[in-house]
């Protein structure tokens, strides 16, 4: 027994030994053991998330430190070295640590990104992620609601109030129009925020457009980030027009659509594919700007355009209190293809807010969005 320990004692002394004198030479397995990175054993993982808040919760198999970083789900996925100078705190090996995440948006989409750090200072080389969406009293719908808040009136007619025949079953008495109307930060259940140039809030929501123009809107149920048109001849001009045109494959429903068609958008040039006044050329070029701070940018899918139809007007249909320089008939290209022919693709008719499929060789306008899906 005692020839045991001391064989045990010496292997270890001659071990530690030979690392201190090898560099960076191939290490025995006993310094493997004391020195490696640390390990996930549960987790990352997040529970009780409300509109705002989410807690993460994860165990690692050493004594060190996590380190969390919160995206929008649609973000690019950071480096390590990015999650290393998020938040960090301390985690003890094989007992659960929890941190809790604020600051986070209602009916927003989010992914949590994780890395442990023993405290030797060993990183694990893999950033771990899980995603997760904050709710709203327990209710996350996919899309807005209608911005219907009157009645339907018997045997005909309609009434300003939310009363009439069969009214529980009437759009008004359902939904967000129903349980937060409330106009301060958008028309009945809608809720947005107005961003400047940088894609910062406004420091005064109630500003109008004329006095303090804002650059794009953020809609607070759906998380997505609308462009909002100018009137200045410029880059988002409402009078532009682009045909519909995708070279992806995977998303153009079979067929690529109309590159060049002409001169229907400010700072068109012929031969300049980067000037094209089609749908991929737009997003390309307001990518490219940085819009609002940001360069993802893309064409909205027809629900997603339906989502800030304003059912309870028209022409335009639409909340130009935060949508302005709308024209009243404006028809918008979504980046969504028609299932039925490869030469069509949806659009969404924003004079009564119905969509439709037309041939892709039409010039209709374009409003961009990012986050979400």
């Amino acid at each position: 027994m005692k020839k045991s320990f001391f064989l045990f004692a010496a292997l270890f002394s001659v071990t530690v030994c030979g690392v201190a004198n090898a560099g960076n030479e191939t290490l025995p397995a006993i310094y493997h053991i004391l020195f490696l990175a640390p390990r996930t054993l549960a987790g990352p993982s997040v529970s009780g998330t409300t509109d705002t808040t989410t807690t993460l919760s994860a165990t690692i198999n050493k004594n060190g430190t996590g380190h969390s970083l919160v995206r929008l789900l649609a973000e690019a996925e950071p480096t390590v070295a990015e999650v290393l100078a998020g938040t960090s705190f301390a985690m003890i090996a094989n007992i659960q640590a929890t941190q809790p995440i604020t600051g986070l948006t209602v009916f927003t989409a989010y992914k949590l990104y994780f890395v442990a750090k023993s405290s030797s200072n060993k990183v694990q080389s893999t950033v771990q992620n899980i995603a997760f969406k904050t709710s709203n009293d327990g209710f996350t719908p996919a899309l807005n609601d209608t911005g219907i808040t009157w009645g339907g009136s018997y045997p005909s007619g309609n009434n300003t109030g939310c009363t009439g025949e069969e009214i529980g079953a009437q759009d008004c008495s359902h939904g967000r129009d129903f349980t937060h109307n409330d106009d301060s930060d958008g028309h009945a259940g809608f809720s947005f925020t107005k961003l400047a140039g940088n894609g910062t809030p406004l420091a005064n929501q109630a500003v109008d457009y004329a006095t303090t123009p804002w650059a794009c809107v953020q809609d607070n149920v759906t998380g997505l980030v609308w462009e909002v048109k100018t009137a200045d001849g410029g880059l988002h001009d409402q009078n532009d027009a682009y045909y519909w045109y995708n070279t992806n494959p995977a998303t153009n429903g079979g067929a690529d659509g109309y590159a060049d068609p002409g001169a229907t958008c400010e700072g068109y040039v012929s031969g300049d594919t980067a000037t094209y006044c089609n749908t991929q050329a737009y997003v390309d070029r307001v990518n490219d700007a940085g819009w609002c701070g940001k360069s993802d940018w893309r064409m909205p899918t027809r629900t997603e355009l339906l989502g800030i139809v304003s059912f309870d007007r028209v022409t335009p249909a639409i909340d130009t209190a935060y949508f302005p320089n709308t024209p009243a008939y404006s028809v918008v290209w979504s980046g969504s293809p028609y299932a039925n022919g490869s030469g069509y693709a949806w659009y969404v008719y924003f004079s009564v807010g119905n969509s439709y499929s037309n041939y892709r060789g039409i010039d209709f306008q374009v409003r961009l969005v990012r986050g979400g899906q």
